[in-house]
């Protein structure tokens, strides 16, 4: 009987050691898939493009361009079909040119514009700087920027910076 007790027992531990490796294999298995969720959730992030010569298909660039990021999207605004949202940064006497010719069409308007994860790293940290999720700007009309079907819009200049956010909408 005590044999039998014993091969009891050991059957229970090797049973309850077997169950725990398995809970533990399942926790990393869980963990891995936390960390394969994870990366997937960063994967779905919005990727800006950075092509200038297909954006200047899109939009009249106005002056030559020495960065860009932008994303075309399913517009949220009622009446319109899409949006398009670009950075755009040119050379301090294009941006100064720039502002001036959009200042001729319409008066500067203080305007701040929401902090995408898409925009480029200096926007990002002059925005870390000031604590604000928010770019401080002028706001100007984006007529220079007008091609169909993007024929409504603004044009708003990150306060110094010679960024500039293009946004755009198409009926």
């Amino acid at each position: 009987m005590s044999e039998t007790k014993a091969a009891f027992i050991a059957a229970v531990l090797s049973f309850f050691l077997s169950s725990v490796g398995c809970s533990g294999s399942n926790d990393a298995v869980n963990n891995s898939n936390a960390n394969s969720n994870s990366n997937s959730q960063s994967n779905n992030r919005i990727a800006a493009k950075d092509s200038v010569e297909e954006l200047g298909m899109l939009i009249k660039l106005p002056y030559e361009a020495i960065e860009t990021y932008w994303i075309e999207s399913v517009s949220s605004k009622q009446g319109y079909s899409r949006q398009l949202t670009a950075v755009i940064r040119f050379s301090a006497a294009d941006a100064n040119k720039l502002a001036a010719d959009a200042a001729k069409l319409t008066a500067p308007v203080p305007y701040s514009v929401e902090l995408e994860d898409w925009f480029p790293t200096e926007l990002v940290t002059k925005s870390e700087m000031t604590g604000d999720p928010k770019l401080a700007g002028q706001s100007y009309s984006a007529a220079a920027f007008f091609q169909e079907p993007y024929i409504e819009g603004r044009l708003t200049r990150i306060d110094e910076t010679d960024f500039f956010v293009v946004e755009l909408s198409a009926k």
